[in-house]
């Protein structure tokens, strides 16, 4: 089974076969906890949320996410690629590509992006949409978060000489 450059390093065997590798963090005293299990090739199977209940995740031979189920209809979701390694666009009965390799509409979340590939609106549903401003070097200077016309949030956004996101004022 062939595994990407960046997700061999993170796959590395513990030296005794018999620890499993499974992580636990569960306290008594803590009302959130999570606990994650891995196949043996390394790939999160399962995790168990406090919060969410379980989660379980399902791979192609290759390594690619196939799927995410939660038991409930709603919140699962469906992976499909192309022969490239391309993620295809779910639409309702059938696969579609991702154009330019940007998502256009997932669920009912409609995005945007302007010419440089920058996203520029998010819309879910027909009452929230967010929108998004770059500077001339594609950093995110500005977002406006609206509900129901209303504007819910604004954030504005601030770099040094060097590019590096130093402050974040949000109304």
């Amino acid at each position: 089974m062939p595994t990407t450059c960046w997700a061999a390093s993170s796959k590395r065997p513990h030296p005794n076969p018999l620890i499993k590798p499974e992580r636990y963090v569960e306290h008594a005293y803590n009302p959130i906890h999570r606990r994650y299990e891995y196949d043996p090739a390394g790939e999160l199977s399962r995790t168990l949320d406090k919060l969410r209940g379980e989660t379980q995740y399902e791979y192609e031979a290759n390594g690619q996410l196939l799927a995410r189920n939660t038991g409930r209809v709603v919140d699962g979701e469906e992976f499909r690629y192309d022969a490239a390694a391309n993620r295809l666009n779910f639409n309702t009965s059938r696969f579609d590509h991702v154009k330019d390799n940007r998502l256009k509409q997932w669920a009912n979340h409609e995005y945007k992006y302007d010419a440089w590939g920058n996203l520029i609106e998010k819309v879910v549903g027909i009452v929230r949409w967010q929108t998004f401003t770059y500077d001339c070097e594609n950093r995110l200077v500005k977002t406006e978060t609206m509900a129901d016309t209303q504007v819910e949030s604004t954030s504005s956004y601030q770099y040094d000489s060097l590019g590096r996101r130093v402050a974040k004022q949000s109304e």
